[in-house]
């Protein structure tokens, strides 16, 4: 149908999107091994592109007919949501915050627990809801029992259970770390420089 070609059609501007920032990094590609503002951007994309492609493969006629109505499609959704878009959020956070708040915040460790239980949060979240929707789609297909099948899912839904736990955990380093960029990070000083007389 015409929404399945436009689903597939959507990975090629997202394509050009993480083009256009990761072109920049050439020659500086050691910046992304920091944490903070760059690493969030970047595990932001990369997320962004992994939730195209799984709706560009989920649009596929055998794919959306074994996975429709199953936890396929809220695997997807969390790569996208918690995923791309939590992360393009820490982004920003990180970066407009000390601005905001004129301190002189290099990050410390509680952006580094915020990238990483972020990052395996979303992952052991959505992975096996994605892999609970092909278990799912599969066991219909084949005319398996609704108590077998609730038994099977179960198993998936309990590491997405523990994945959503780590993102929770990870949203409370995000307020520890506003928290200590206004309360520990110096304070900085802007000042003015006056223009050179033309």
């Amino acid at each position: 149908s015409l929404g399945n070609v436009g689903s597939m059609l959507l990975v090629a501007p997202i394509f050009l999107v993480v083009a256009n920032l990761a072109l920049p990094l050439q020659g500086r590609w050691s910046l992304a091994l920091t944490t903070g503002t760059l690493a969030f951007a970047l595990v932001a994309m990369a997320f962004l592109l992994s939730a195209a492609l799984l709706d560009a493969i989920g649009a596929l006629r055998s794919v959306e007919a074994l996975v429709r109505g199953t936890e396929w499609e809220r695997g997807a959704w969390l790569l996208g949501t918690l995923g791309a878009a939590t992360f393009a959020l820490f982004a920003m956070i990180d970066h407009a915050a000390p601005r905001a708040l004129k301190r002189d915040w290099r990050g410390g460790v509680t952006v580094d627990a915020q990238l990483w239980t972020m990052l395996a949060g979303v992952m052991i979240a959505a992975f096996p809801l994605i892999g609970g929707g092909i278990a799912h789609g599969s066991m219909l297909t084949d005319g398996a029992p609704p108590d077998e099948i609730a038994g099977t899912l179960s198993w998936f839904r309990m590491a997405a259970g523990a994945g959503l736990g780590l993102a929770a955990l990870s949203a409370l380093t995000a307020l520890a770390s506003l928290f200590l960029i206004y309360t520990t990070a110096r304070r900085a000083e802007y000042v003015p420089v006056a223009a050179e007389p033309g």
